[in-house]
């Protein structure tokens, strides 16, 4: 529930527009949500990574703990 709380999030839904599309959630569970996904960032370094050894090609981040 975690991945869709923050999708309608990025997606410009409003906490009362998710609650209503999905109506067992709070404005407490999305703020708990909100809260964990904060955590998990502040846990994990994130690393860019390069594909077959190509120097200045940016393909992605790759977590690695911290």
């Amino acid at each position: 529930m975690l991945s869709v709380i923050l999708d309608n999030l990025v997606e410009g839904l409003t906490f009362e527009e998710i609650i209503q599309e999905y109506p067992p959630l709070t404005f407490e569970d999305i703020r708990a949500a909100i809260a964990y996904a904060a955590q998990l960032t502040r846990e994990e370094e994130l690393l860019p990574f390069q594909l077959n050894n190509q120097k200045n090609c940016f393909v992605g981040w790759v977590s690695h703990p911290s």
